[in-house]
């Protein structure tokens, strides 16, 4: 066998001389004469050090993957020269590294694998304390560079990373995951020898040594060991050598790697060497180790001594024993002959053999290279199959040594004879043919064929004693005709298609084998002197069985049957041994080689060949409770010919494994009790492809298609998501799913386009424009949610411009010509100003709108839009610039300058992944400001500021920023909250006193950071019950002292702190029990015992208290909240303490509150109350009376948040008209402004209560209230009440309509921290609550909006659906109604029933008078998605419903997992849904007028409609009318889709916009076009039909859009290519001699398969008293409305055939 010389290898960027050029330019597969080259062009010693690497596609691998075929490519190239490292692959630079810098000196430079932590799959989660394996962990291939002290590491990604390398680095390696590193030896050092990292996150581990049991070594024989040796990249064998240096011997190991585990608190060894008993001495210092593989795939290493000038190789097993030795000059390893594993190429010393030798595995034969070998003096750098050759002059040349056979057939049949012949005999084939296939000897020259396969037959042939007396002669050709006549070309191309017609092509009239037999005669000669014992006669049976089994194999494989033909090999084997009866059998098969059994005996009667479509034809006719025999395999086969061999080949591929398939598939589907679903299983298993069946005869496939067929109809609730996806079925796939929501539904296409200057102009954000969206910062990026819930009118569009701050209003101002100029402007700015309140307190509201509505794609400058006071006066003043001072400076504007950039952080959605640390720094402004301050806190809420280093917040925190610090530190608490992160608990406590040390320093913090970082204790502590933040947190209640502005702030901050501490803890046994906090809440309020007079601290302890008793119904702690009970107590109270007091003690009695107007009055005492149950005629006392109301409204809003509970909205709403009514008609007293006064804060808080119950719902009556108050202006109110209407208007589309609020312990906690009912009286007020707390709403959000998408575009679509209610919930609703009108009767429960429930009421109250016979069973809800749902607790099940989409159903009580899926898909926005063929969704039909069923569909497509397979008259002409008008918009799309020839209004018939609406699939347009469309005389020259004459093209158009329509309203579109199949079939009866054995096989395996169908269907039937089935299965059948395509045709044309074949032997 010859090398192939590629070339003269230089390191990337070494230049040559011209004088050298010119000799290497002729090394393209030959040698040159490199020896003449002048000695000064030599390399110079001082060259850099080169290596090369197998190419590189990604840089990632899978887990758990087998060995794939190597990626082509050029080899990757590392030049290391001194400080400098470079990084190639062919002529591409990838990166090129200098650490002159550093002043560091490259100690080694390689290519590693770690472990991929980005792309880990969903998988069921293990226990921590199990360690994982490192072969089932995801890999990713990196450069790291050996520096002095650190380790460089490099991925493709760009991502890097640096490690420290606390020890000398003697060498590094690269094991299968991760990378090892070898210490220099020091006997006296003590340390390890080895260190290891699978993880450039993790420290490096000391290696675990294990010696051998038997091993006579001392103890720490560990410290003296350096490596030799070890595997990388081979899955099944990790073996690692080193050299013993005290005792001068080999030590084997077997290595693995397991992952870190990530609770340990001691780094443990992740990397274990198990020695394996060996004695192999040392045989030299320069001794080189290498592997490679045995024949059957085992592990061998050599061992090359240069000194010795030997190779040894060595077999690994339970102990090493040696192979072979052989006297070498240099020897490697490399992928030679077989796929993925090493030979040994060897470099004999001078003057002992002509060439290389090549080892490939078996005992210890080699066979010669053809190779200059006297001008070779090393052997280096080898990858895959190419080798570098040092010669001795210098230069470097790489070679190639591909001795891979190419074709599919000769690997397949090599493969398949190592089942036939033993191993040595078939490594005596493949020598024998890799000699005459690559060799270029001359002496191969007459007998080498261009094709592989006539090779390997002229191979087999060799081996084999042939006596044919009449093929001894090759007979000459008389003409060129002749010469043509007999050439392969014409005996493979005259059957083509392309050939048929009336007359055909004589084929070759000799037989063609005698040229083969000729040949193989001249290859035996050639190897005359091999020994007798290497004849194949005495396994020519098995050669043959082995032969047939892989022809019947390419049989079944319509993408391998066409390459090559064995038959006319296995016809000449059969007639040497006696098989007559197989050759008749080849000949039926082939009719091309029917000659050559014309000189052959007539058939024995031994046993017939085993025939794969006979066996499917039998197996298919039986029913389960019949046995069938086997069919044969290689394996048995193997068996018999040599039950005790041991030692098998390591194949890549096994051979016939179609068979095996098939074979398998049809007993599991004819034998199996559940034969279709489990076959379904069978096929969805990792051995069978998606292109599996496409691979198949269509009569094979037909079967295995026709039970996907019907478990898509009708699937298994045993099936898998993978078996599910398999059969179509993708949207129960992802309900069953455990990965990632989305993973089955294929996403929109987003085409990359490439931005020129001029598109990123037109991007650039323009912050001047009046009125401009796309910087108001209103805007919904993924709008598809809010367009399908809200699309149908203007609602959003008209909460985006309420809530625009950015744009410049036009008003009218009064214009008094009595005014002098100074009062005009004094009075144009008091407008101004009483617009700046609302315009400063509108980015509140807008951060609520527009929450997670911009999910990818952000931009590097992101943008914040401005707030903008100004207002355009008409009708002639202009543009009036807003004087700030008016409302106290620059200063007021920072808290409105905060809150805009906590709305611009919000509409980043928390599951964007575009967020990075960098990202931040970058939109970090050069002087710190209120905005970018806010911006952090928003990053918190939705936790992505846990992308910032230590680094990073280290240098915002030391700038001193009292905002910024502020909205980062709380943004860190709300990112980790709940989790007692260490790292923020320090930061969190540097600022707060009492968690500093008594001896330390006070320290000058700012009181705005002290209260935002003890609400973030809080928060990071939150319902852990720890005493130690809990102690701290009481303190600080009353911490500050009386009289300072922010004090009551501080205590409110407290309070909250300490409830989210404590949540819901107050009545369970903690370690907070012994510390007396009740008592010392107490201490803090009003009116107690323990206090007397008004404290700033009893709005904190009143919080604490509410919160920590959360849902316990705790009557006593109730009773400490409860309203004053006398007048006189009352006067210790303000109203807002009053609403406060009142909220907390709905929170304690939380299953107490009920939506009813008599609950809410039932709360104020009698004392304030007039006589008539109204109001009290005192200003003071109705004060009190309207707080309590606002308090009850808010402790409703509280309680039904979220859940759209009509019963509570309508109370709420109640309140709120009465609170506006009263507001307008107040009387203008002192006292009457004070009650106006309020009336607006209770106005204020009843409106957010309303909006909590109706969160995302978007209703209209509620957003023209808000709309009312929005546009009020005047003088009195004030910044807290527009802050509270617009969070109001924000709640109303929380997120663009697809969140709502929770009812959890933490959400209600944080929604009363968020909605705290007193609201601030200026931009700068925080006097009673930090405006920061405003936005800890983010916290209770919950994305329980049910969005739906069709999984093959991934669009948004509506669905009916139908939500299974639990019984509890309808108990609650009874107490409700029990409490509205004090007994519940079946009148009211009907009424309630038929108006259909309402969301809400998570908890169920059985009242004690109510009826135990009253008993309600689960109820639905029928709604269109995209809709919210009520709390997922509440929530039996859901149903997708019919008739457009496949129906699902997802339960929620089969346990947690439903309940666990069902909010991930939540939090994913897709919920995967199949639309049925035939129909358009409803948002493009909402009436269902262009479905298949209302409109007619055409015989054929042609210009004219034509006759329909629908009845025609008014109504369908009118439904036609509304077509054309409804299709008119989609015109441009249709003729792109139908291609020419569609232009004009009645070019393209209905049936072509039928396959061009409803389907997606350009096979099924192709379908159409080509196959369905009539002759058009008019457009003959565009015309696509086939050549057939006008009449055929018409029937041939009529019969494939009847199929077409069949197919497409039944949802069979797979049964398209099978019709193409059978009307082929029924075009080629006219000449018989058309149809092949194989086709009249597949037409009987059709029909017997159906035959077996209906004769179990109608034993299956129930019968009548006479024993007839009671309905006729025939007519269901024939139909096709239960099979896949109908039964009749499949009887019709197997009628036609048989009197066809009838008639010609008649004849």
């Amino acid at each position: 066998m010859d090398i192939a010389i590629l070339g003269e290898y230089r390191y990337f960027g070494q230049e040559s001389s011209p004088d050298r050029l010119e000799i290497l330019n002729n090394t393209s597969g030959t040698w040159p004469d490199l020896l003449s080259i002048p000695p000064h062009i030599a390399p110079v010693p001082d060259r850099p050090q080169s290596s090369l690497f197998p190419p590189i596609v990604d840089g990632v691998v899978p887990g758990s993957v087998k060995q794939a075929p190597a990626p082509q490519g050029y080899d990757v190239e590392l030049v290391v020269s001194k400080s400098r490292v470079t990084w190639a692959q062919g002529t591409i630079l990838r990166k090129v590294l200098d650490y002159n810098s550093e002043a560091g000196t490259v100690t080694q430079a390689l290519f590693v694998w770690f472990a991929d932590n980005t792309t880990t799959p969903h998988v069921t989660p293990i226990s921590q304390d199990e360690p994982k394996d490192a072969s089932q962990q995801s890999r990713r291939q990196a450069l790291v560079v050996i520096l002095r002290g650190v380790a460089k590491i490099y991925f493709h990604n760009g991502e890097t990373h640096s490690v420290s390398l606390p020890f000398r680095v003697h060498k590094a390696w690269a094991m299968d995951l991760g990378l090892l590193i070898e210490i220099p030896y020091d006997k006296n050092s003590g340390m390890p020898p080895f260190y290891s990292i699978l993880d450039p996150l993790e420290e490096f581990a000391t290696v675990n040594m294990v010696p051998a049991p038997s091993s006579s070594r001392i103890q720490d024989t560990e410290v003296h060991n350096t490596l030799k040796h070890i595997s990388c990249m081979d899955p099944l064998h990790s073996i690692a050598v080193t050299v013993d240096v005290v005792q001068k011997r080999f030590r084997v190991w077997k290595y693995m790697s397991t992952m870190p585990r990530p609770t340990a608190v001691e780094m443990e060894p992740n990397t274990h060497f198990l020695e394996i008993s060996s004695d192999i001495k040392f045989p030299s210092p320069d001794a080189r180790v290498f592997g490679a593989h045995a024949v059957d795939g085992s592990y061998v290493f050599c061992v090359f001594s240069k000194t010795r000038k030997k190779v040894d190789c060595y077999m690994i097993g339970n102990e090493i024993a040696a192979l072979w030795t052989k006297p070498a000059a240099d020897a490697i390893s490399l992928q030679a002959t077989r796929p993925n594993l090493l030979d040994v190429l060897v470099l004999p010393l001078p003057n002992q053999d002509p060439g290389l030798l090549l080892w490939t595995g078996y005992a210890a034969e080699f066979f010669s290279c053809k190779a200059k070998v006297e001008k070779i003096i090393q052997l280096k750098d080898a990858v895959q199959d190419r080798v570098s050759l040092v010669l001795r002059t210098g230069v470097i040349m790489r070679a190639q040594l591909s001795f891979m056979a190419r074709s599919s057939l000769v690997r397949e049949a090599l493969d398949a004879l190592s089942y036939a012949l033993p191993i040595d005999l078939l490594q005596m084939v493949k020598h024998r043919f890799l000699q005459l296939e690559f060799s270029q000897d001359s002496q191969y020259a007459d007998v080498r064929s261009p094709r592989e396969w006539d090779n390997l037959v002229t191979t087999l042939l060799s081996l084999i004693s042939i006596d044919l007396a009449s093929s001894t002669e090759k007979p000459a050709p008389e003409s060129d005709w002749d010469v043509f006549l007999n050439s392969d070309m014409h005996r493979h191309l005259g059957g083509h298609p392309s050939f048929r017609g009336s007359t055909l092509l004589p084929l070759p009239s000799i037989n063609p084998f005698i040229d083969m037999i000729h040949k193989s005669r001249q290859l035996a000669a050639l190897h005359s002197n091999t020994p007798p014992t290497s004849s194949l006669d005495h396994f020519l049976q098995f050669i043959i069985t082995t032969l047939h089994l892989l022809l019947e194999d390419r049989k079944i494989n319509i993408a391998t049957c066409r390459e090559g033909d064995p038959t006319p090999l296995l016809m000449l084997l059969c007639h040497l041994s006696g098989k007559t009866t197989w050759i008749d059998f080849y000949a039926r098969y082939d009719t091309s080689n029917i000659h050559l059994s014309e000189t052959f005996v007539p058939p024995d009667h031994g046993h017939p060949p085993p025939d794969l479509f006979k066996w499917i034809s039998s197996i298919v006719s039986r029913s389960p409770a019949q046995a069938t025999e086997p069919f044969p395999t290689l394996t048995s086969l193997r068996k018999e010919r040599d039950p005790t061999q041991t030692v098998f080949m390591r194949l890549e591929f096994p051979p016939c494994e179609q068979t095996n398939k098939i074979t398998k598939l049809f007993t599991t589907l004819m034998l199996d009790i559940d034969g279709e679903q489990a076959v379904v299983r069978a096929l969805a298993s990792d051995d069978f492809s998606n292109t599996f069946l496409d691979q198949l005869p269509f009569g094979v496939s037909l079967p295995l298609r026709e039970a996907i067929w019907k478990c898509r109809r009708n699937p298994s609730p045993d099936l898998g998501p993978k078996a599910l996806s398999f059969i179509g079925r993708n949207d129960l796939a992802e309900l069953k799913s455990i990965k990632q929501p989305g993973h089955y539904i294929t996403l929109p296409s987003r085409r990359a386009t490439k931005l020129d200057v001029h598109s990123l102009c037109k991007d650039v954000v323009n912050t001047g424009e009046e009125g401009d969206l796309e910087t108001s910062g209103t805007e919904i990026t993924d709008s598809e949610v809010t367009n399908l819930r809200f699309g149908a009118d203007k609602r959003v569009a008209e909460t985006q411009r309420m809530l625009q701050s950015s744009s410049i209003l036009e008003i009218s101002a009064p214009d008094d010509m009595d005014l002098s100029e100074e009062d005009v402007r004094a009075a144009h700015q008091d407008l101004l100003r009483r617009l700046a309140q609302r315009t400063l307190a509108l980015s509140v509201g807008r951060a609520i709108l527009t929450f997670g509505t911009l999910a990818s794609n952000l931009p590097q400058k992101y943008p914040v839009p401005l707030i903008t006071l100004s207002a355009k006066l008409t009708p002639s003043h202009g543009v009036t610039e807003f004087d700030v001072s008016t409302i106290g400076g620059e200063h007021a504007l920072d808290w409105p300058q905060f809150h805009n950039g906590v709305a611009a952080g919000l509409r980043i959605s928390p599951n964007s992944t575009d967020v990075k640390g960098s990202w931040v720094i970058y939109n970090r402004p050069t002087t710190l400001d209120s905005t970018h301050a806010g911006f952090l806190l928003a990053l918190g809420l939705t936790g992505h500021l846990r992308v910032l280093s230590a680094s990073q917040l280290y240098r915002y925190l030391t700038a001193e920023h009292e905002m910024t610090s502020t909205g980062l530190l709380l943004g860190l608490a709300c990112a980790h909250r709940g989790t007692m992160d260490r790292t923020t608990t320090k930061q969190l406590a540097l600022r707060i006193p009492g968690l500093l040390p008594p001896e330390a320093a006070p320290l000058n913090l700012s009181l705005l950071d002290q209260i935002s970082c003890v609400l973030g204790v809080g928060l990071l502590y939150m319902e852990t019950s720890n005493r130690g933040m809990a102690e701290v947190m009481l303190s600080e209640i009353g911490r500050i002292p009386q009289g300072h502005e922010l004090q009551e702030c501080h205590s409110l901050a407290a309070g909250f702190a300490l409830g989210f501490v404590t949540l819901t803890q107050g009545n369970r046994q903690t370690e907070l029990n012994d510390m007396k906090i009740v008592e010392v809440l107490m201490g803090h309020m009003p009116g107690s015992s323990y206090r007397s007079g008004v404290g700033r601290g009893s709005s904190g302890a009143s919080v604490a208290l509410g919160l920590m008793y959360l849902r316990t119904n705790d009557v006593l702690i109730a009773d400490k909240l409860r309203v004053p009970d006398t007048q006189f107590d009352l006067d210790y109270f303000t109203p807002d303490a009053l609403t406060l007091r009142v909220i907390c003690r709905c929170l304690v009695l939380w299953d107490n509150v009920v939506p009813t107007k008599r609950w809410i009055l039932s709360q104020v005492p009698r004392y304030l109350k007039s006589s008539t149950g109204g109001p009290p005629v005192s200003e003071t006392s109705r004060q009190s009376y309207y707080a309590i109301l606002a308090g009850c409204c808010f402790a409703l809003g509280l309680r039904f948040a979220g859940s759209s509970n009509e019963t509570a909205f309508e109370c709420i709403i109640h309140y709120v008209d009465m609170f506006r009514d009263l507001g307008r008609n107040a009387d203008g007293s002192y006292e009457g402004s004070i009650t106006k006064s309020a009336i607006r804060r209770c106005l204020d808080i009843s409106v957010v209560a309303a909006a909590m119950v109706v969160a995302g719902s978007g209703r209209i009556d509620f957003m023209r209230r808000l709309r009312t108050l929005h546009r009020k202006t005047a003088g009195d109110i004030s910044y807290g009440s527009h802050m509270a209407y617009h969070m109001a208007l924000g709640l109303l589309f929380v997120g663009g309509g697809g969140y709502t609020l929770g009812t959890s312990p933490s959400c209600v906690a944080t929604l009363l921290c968020s909605f705290y009912p007193r609201f601030p009286t200026s931009p700068s007020d925080n006097r009673a609550h930090l405006q920061a707390f405003r936005h800890l709403w983010v916290l209770a959000l919950e994305p329980r909006c049910l969005v739906t998408r069709e999984t093959h575009t991934g669009a948004c679509c509506s669905v009916p659906v139908r939500i299974h209610l639990k019984a509890a919930y309808y108990q609650s609703q009874i107490q409700i109604g029990l409490d509205r009108r004090g007994s519940v009767t079946d009148d009211w429960i009907r009424s309630w029933q038929s108006q259909g429930p309402t969301f809400g009421a998570p908890s169920p109250v059985v009242p004690r008078s109510h009826d135990p016979s009253i008993v309600l069973k689960d109820e639905v809800l029928e709604t269109m998605t995209p809709c919210l749902l009520p709390e997922l607790s509440l929530i039996s099940k859901i149903e997708v419903l019919g008739p457009r989409y496949w129906p699902i159903t997802l339960d929620m009580s089969a346990g947690q997992f439903g309940r666990t899926r069902l909010w991930r898909i939540l939090k994913a926005r897709s919920m995967a849904v199949i639309r049925h063929l035939g129909h358009l969704s409803y948002a493009d039909d909402p009436l269902g007028t262009r479905g298949v069923l209302a409109r007619p569909f055409p015989k054929l497509l042609d210009g004219d409609m034509g006759e329909s397979q629908t009845p025609k008259g008014n109504m369908a002409q009118r439904i036609e009318q509304i077509l054309r008008d409804q299709f008119h918009r989609d015109r441009a799309n249709m003729q792109q889709l139908l291609g020419p020839g569609g232009s004009g209004e009645n070019s393209a018939s209905y049936g072509e916009d039928f396959c061009g609406i409803f389907l997606q699939d350009p096979q099924v347009t192709a379908f159409a076009n080509y196959l369905c469309r009539a002759p058009n005389r008019g457009k003959a020259l565009h015309s696509r039909s086939l050549p057939l004459d006008d009449e055929q093209d018409k029937a041939r158009a009529v019969f494939f859009t009847e199929v077409l329509y069949e197919c497409l309203t039944a949802d069979k579109v797979e049964a398209l290519g099978v019709h193409v199949w059978l009307f082929d079939i029924a075009n080629r009866l006219e000449t018989l001699d058309m149809l092949s054995m194989q086709t009249i096989w597949e037409l009987r395996i059709v029909r017997n398969y159906y035959d077996t169908q209906r004769r179990l269907k109608v034993d299956g039937q129930e019968r009548d008293a006479s024993g007839q089935p009671v309905f006729a299965t025939k007519a269901t059948d024939e139909d096709g409305s239960e099979t896949l395509v109908k039964v009749g045709r499949i009887y019709e044309l197997f009628a036609k055939i048989t009197k066809k074949v009838e008639g010609h032997l008649e004849l």
